[in-house]
């Protein structure tokens, strides 16, 4: 008896001090440092160093053409790549298993609207409707042990670099995730 309740202290202690860390970092989002990136470099190596760590799963990455540098924060953007590569591994890896379990990336660019389009979509079990309208909510979160940040900090960056998130079905079963970031966010609206 001593043994089990010592052991659900620790876990939730663990727990507990998972959420304040999450809390913290999306409470006081650092503000972006924006410099010309290459984007194609960028999600090339947070792919290749996220496919080392989940061998048992598929990873495609097409980058369509020669993409433009783009005005960003390097960090924070990879930051959001590895929170959408993490959620699609696990989604994926839900659904189907570790073997079946597939996450393709793809990176191109408008040129009409000077944005480059980056989707991340997995084979998992999709998200459901009543949920798309929340995920990106602080504390929203359909996973056990979840916190409800990842998201949210990942829509908070992409706001700041005045992009946008949104979140597609895929066919027959998964989700599709698509970002989209100005080549040029406008001076004046970039948070301090």
């Amino acid at each position: 008896m001593l043994f089990r309740s010592t052991r659900s202290i620790v876990e939730h202690v663990e727990i507990i001090k998972r959420l304040a860390n999450e809390f913290s970092e999306y409470g006081r989002m650092p503000t972006a440092q924006f410099v010309s990136a290459d984007l194609s470099a960028l999600v090339r190596n947070t792919v290749q160093s996220f496919t080392a760590e989940h061998q048992s799963v598929s990873f495609s990455l097409s980058i369509d053409g020669k993409i433009p540098e783009i005005l960003l924060d390097p960090e924070q953007i990879r930051g959001v790549v590895r929170n959408l590569l993490n959620n699609a591994v696990a989604a994926a890896v839900a659904h189907t298993g570790p073997e079946a379990a597939a996450v393709e990336v793809k990176l191109s660019f408008d040129r009409k609207s000077s944005r480059a389009l980056l989707e991340v979509v997995d084979n998992g079990h999709g998200v459901p409707a009543s949920d798309k309208n929340r995920i990106f909510e602080p504390y929203f979160t359909t996973k056990k042990g979840g916190t409800g940040l990842g998201l949210a900090i990942v829509s908070t960056i992409i706001s700041d670099h005045q992009g946008e998130i949104r979140v597609f079905d895929r066919q027959p079963s998964g989700t599709r995730m698509l970002v989209a970031l100005p080549q040029y966010p406008q001076p004046g609206t970039i948070r301090d």
